[in-house]
């Protein structure tokens, strides 16, 4: 979904969300809802910010709730557009809607990205996307673009989190070396997890790794 920095409550939000504060990601959610803005917005609205924290708390509750307004304030900037599918994208994700992502991906890349940061974030919503609907060979495949494409930016939450995800599907693929491959990827995100403080993430990860040394 990209980084947050243009707006510290989300970004709070977030690392409320990786730490497993559910009460306080909650809690930003309402403060970044009763911000006023203009609809549609300029830039990235405080309820799209509010979507992408009840992604990562996996609230589908939450997201489910937000999606429709969220889906009506597509924002004016057309960098921002790109980002708004993504976000999209990844909630219809998470309420199992594979084809509704599907479509907010094709919208996306309407935009014409250029910058490797938005390029790999196409890749990792098109990766999340094969992953659910059976094809890991795919989904590998644009998750090491992501990697590629990522190598020289500055690391953060979500890019471990890509990490996360991709080091999960290579355990579930199982082909050889996606063991040590999906192992490397898990160890690289447990690592910094244990360093921003993410307990939640880091605990998700680390039962990935028991798994993969159980099998």
């Amino acid at each position: 979904a990209g980084p947050l920095v243009l707006n510290p409550l989300a970004y709070s939000g977030v690392m409320a969300a990786a730490r497993g504060d559910e009460e306080q990601a909650h809690e930003r959610v309402r403060q970044l809802e009763a911000i006023p803005y203009d609809i549609p917005p300029e830039h990235r609205g405080p309820r799209q910010f509010a979507l992408v924290i009840g992604t990562l708390l996996e609230d589908r509750e939450l997201v489910a709730r937000l999606l429709p307004r969220v889906e009506e304030e597509k924002p004016r900037c057309l960098t921002c557009t790109l980002i708004f599918h993504l976000d999209v994208g990844e909630a219809r994700l998470l309420l199992g809607d594979v084809d509704g992502a599907q479509a907010k991906l094709a919208e996306a890349q309407r935009g014409n990205p250029e910058r490797p940061g938005q390029i790999a974030a196409l890749a990792h919503l098109r990766s999340r996307i094969l992953e659910l609907r059976g094809d890991l060979d795919g989904a590998l495949q644009h998750f090491e673009e992501v990697f590629r494409l990522t190598s020289e930016l500055p690391v953060d939450i979500f890019e471990i989190l890509h990490r996360e995800h991709a080091g999960r599907v290579y355990l579930a693929r199982g082909k050889p070396g996606d063991v040590e491959r999906g192992r490397q990827l898990l160890t690289d995100a447990l690592e910094t997890y244990q360093k921003l403080g993410a307990r939640r993430f880091e605990a998700r990860a680390r039962k990935l790794l028991a798994s993969a040394d159980s099998g």
